[in-house]
């Protein structure tokens, strides 16, 4: 490896690969800025429609996968929210040069793969990972690991009043069976779920998540017109698989079914205890709505489970990552 130094001028480059990391990056970005570091975004240009809206009206350079972007050449670190895939070649051009690079931990993660089909090694490639709490340590074994937070998830916690006790009448279904994930098992996690809340006499919804395509016919009538953030609210509980979503719905009071009839085998979920009621068929799943339906919530279970996801100090997540951006690039960090 050969170590580059660094020029005054040189820029410490922020990858999007999403709209909802283009949000995040760039308040990484406005709090390197403060640091008095120099920035600069750089977005694929095929999706550079989708995701230049949440850069809040910042220039980009565009990048073509399966390159390497002149502009690398002038670059102090490379931060992004998924070091795997497309920008995997990226981050191992970096290292070889001794460019330091982050990876920033976007949601929960099957950091292992035992339930994706293919092996992406999340985090493995990025010299540095900001990790968003100790669940994130535990899953990265032996990687350099700083814990920041979750821009998202926390802001969702500090605007939500708690203790929130209220009768639930409907049921917000979680698809999310996308890049190839379990996608087998879609259908039969539908029908049992929309099972589970006949068998309750309760409202079902299904939110659908973007990249979560062609469902069945039969369950397009559905299907929610309105974002999932709109539909977790007093009057709902949660039914979902393996999803970030489970810690939102967390954040906003909301009560989580985890449901496995699939029987997936990410480890977090344990972690999470009594916060979420847990169960594999249309039976327990019916017996978990009942006892959700009347809203009552171990809110000291759900704040542990939570803040051992999302690690929350006084200082904003953004301003945390950007503080351990600044410190490892200006102190030579090794990569």
């Amino acid at each position: 490896m050969i170590r580059r130094w660094r020029n005054r001028r040189d820029a410490i480059t922020l990858l999007p690969l999403a709209h909802y990391h283009a949000v995040e990056l760039s308040q990484i970005a406005e709090q390197l800025e403060a640091l008095g570091e120099r920035t600069r975004m750089l977005v694929p240009a095929a999706d550079a429609d989708h995701i230049a809206p949440g850069l809040g009206g910042r220039r980009f350079d565009s990048w073509l996968p399966d390159t390497i972007p002149a502009s690398l050449n002038a670059t102090s670190a490379l931060v992004a929210m998924n070091d795997w895939g497309p920008s995997k070649t990226l981050f191992g051009w970096c290292a070889e040069r001794g460019v330091p690079t982050f990876g920033k931990v976007e949601g929960v993660q099957d950091f292992d793969d035992v339930d994706t089909p293919a092996i992406r090694n999340p985090y493995r490639h990025a010299r540095h990972v900001l990790g968003q709490g100790s669940n994130d340590v535990e899953g990265l074994p032996g990687v350099d690991v700083h814990v920041v937070g979750n821009s998202q998830l926390e802001s969702l916690w500090r605007a939500t009043e708690r203790p929130i006790s209220a009768p639930r009448s409907r049921v917000v279904i979680n698809s999310n069976f996308t890049y190839g994930v379990l996608l087998e098992h879609r259908e039969t996690f539908l029908d049992q779920a929309v099972n589970a809340c006949a068998a309750c006499a309760l409202e079902p919804v299904i939110s659908r998540h973007p990249a979560d395509t062609l469902l069945p016919e039969r369950f397009r009538p559905l299907i929610a017109d309105r974002a999932m953030s709109d539909l977790l609210d007093r009057q709902s509980m949660l039914v979902t698989r393996f999803s970030t979503v489970m810690y939102e719905a967390m954040a906003k009071g909301v009560p989580v079914a985890y449901f496995n009839p699939h029987g997936e085998h990410v480890p977090v979920v344990d972690r999470c205890g009594s916060a979420i009621s847990a169960s594999d068929d249309v039976a327990s799943l019916a017996d978990s709505l009942r006892t959700m339906r009347a809203g009552i919530i171990d809110q000291s279970a759900v704040d542990r489970a939570f803040r051992a996801q999302v690690d929350m100090t006084s200082e904003p997540s953004a301003r945390r990552a950007a503080e351990v951006i600044h410190r490892l690039v200006s102190e030579g960090a090794p990569s």
